[in-house]
């Protein structure tokens, strides 16, 4: 059973998310609800990090056995893209992987006020989107850089951990920086990114500030 079966399964069933873990067959996210994949039996720890590790590089695989935890960004060509988080947890590999969309929302679609276009249109300043974990925010973000890159010309510099959504350059240059591949660490990619002539800076995280 190769991951990526697993992967198209969560996108066919509409999942938000797919959750391996040891002792339990695997579990998908459907409507805010949890439930096991039909006809899957239960999985052991050997069998997660069978199913896991071909995704990752050496380098990742080191840091995820040094530190414990990984994020990474996956993608099947042509079904979707998934953030994939890999952890530790009794001594055995965990896996959840959220699906993200191929299609990036607009602003109208996620029913947004018109403040929030108002604020992308403005030269200068900050804006914080926070919320708890599945509440939006990276698809609120991911709508307004594309508003913005529908609209202008500028230099948009993303930094994430991982990249999700992938942007495709229209009015504005659109660079996406992902944390080890990419950079070494948020404050220095943000100390750098001055000197890269950015209009629009995206930071994705801000747990290390």
């Amino acid at each position: 059973m190769p991951i990526d079966e697993l992967f198209r399964t969560a996108v066919d069933l509409h999942a938000s998310d797919l959750h391996l873990v040891a002792g339990l067959p695997p579990i998908l996210r459907i409507d805010g609800n949890l439930q096991q994949i039909k006809g899957k039996t239960k999985l052991e720890s050997k069998a997660i990090q069978a199913l896991v590790y071909p995704m990752l590089s050496e380098k990742q695989r080191q840091i995820f056995e040094d530190e414990k935890e990984l994020d990474l960004s996956y993608e099947i060509k042509g079904i979707s893209r998934f953030r994939v988080n890999l952890h530790w947890e009794k001594g055995n590999v965990g896996m959840v992987a959220r699906v993200i969309s191929r299609q990036i929302p607009s602003l109208k679609d996620l029913g947004m006020p018109p403040i929030v276009f108002d604020l992308i249109k403005l030269e200068a300043g900050l804006i914080l989107m926070t919320g708890p974990t599945g509440c939006g925010k990276s698809t609120t973000l991911a709508a307004m850089i594309e508003q913005i890159n529908g609209e202008r010309a500028a230099n948009i510099i993303t930094l994430e951990d991982p990249i999700e959504f992938v942007f495709e350059p229209k009015l504005s240059i659109i660079k996406q920086r992902q944390l080890n591949t990419a950079m070494l660490t948020f404050p220095a990619a943000r100390i750098h990114l001055l000197r890269q002539d950015p209009n629009d800076i995206k930071v994705g995280e801000m747990r290390d500030l």
